[in-house]
């Protein structure tokens, strides 16, 4: 069953993992959480039907979230800074991602609602797995998924200190008149710290 927004029952909470967790174990699917870089609502369903969470003590990151190296608590650990502070009004997010830690991921199984969303490994390694693609797989560095809009994905694993890349555009890409030359800067842009992008670039 999937979440539709006109029948979903809204219910405000303290703390929207813990949330999350006593939903799932009623059996309640997790269809979506956002913004991923500072969740605060999350849409679940299940044959009993649809519920929306919305954390409202969680801080409201705003459309220009600072400079590029400010820092912000996502989903499941990940750290995201935005490489276009302005977010060009909303309508683009690109993101560096990261996890210090390596191991399994506490990620939920979830989709984005946007326009498209390309992933890149610029350092390290990182399993996911996306739903009807077959089995897991891992990015390894230098390697690039174009993800559909609204597939349900999940990150089950990764090295310590992985770094991603993530261009996102909420509206459709030729709308806003984005082409390759932007995407390619925006996975090339470096922080002070970043390792050097690697030469060597595989589709998957």
């Amino acid at each position: 069953m999937s979440y539709d927004p006109s029948v979903a029952h809204t219910v405000e909470v303290d703390d929207l993992d813990e949330a999350i967790e006593r939903y799932k174990a009623d059996n309640y699917r997790l269809d979506m959480i956002f913004p991923a870089d500072h969740p605060r609502e999350a849409l679940l369903s299940s044959e009993e039907g649809s519920v929306r969470l919305v954390c409202p003590n969680a801080d409201r990151v705003p459309t220009k979230a600072g400079s590029q190296n400010e820092w912000v608590r996502g989903r499941a650990g990940m750290e995201y800074r935005d490489l276009i502070p302005d977010r060009l009004g909303g309508k683009v997010i690109a993101s560096h991602i990261r996890l210090n830690e390596g191991g399994p991921v506490p990620d939920y199984v979830h989709y984005h609602k946007i326009a498209f969303q390309v992933i890149y490994c610029k350092q390290g390694q990182i399993r996911v797995v996306y739903e009807d693609q077959g089995e897991s797989f891992w990015l390894e560095t230098g390697d690039l998924v174009l993800q559909p809009p609204e597939i349900r994905h999940r990150v089950l694993e990764c090295t310590a200190g992985i770094a991603l890349r993530s261009p996102v555009a909420c509206r459709h890409a030729q709308v806003l008149g984005i082409g390759r030359e932007f995407i390619v800067s925006l996975l090339a842009v470096e922080a002070p710290g970043d390792a050097g992008t690697s030469p060597g670039h595989r589709v998957v």
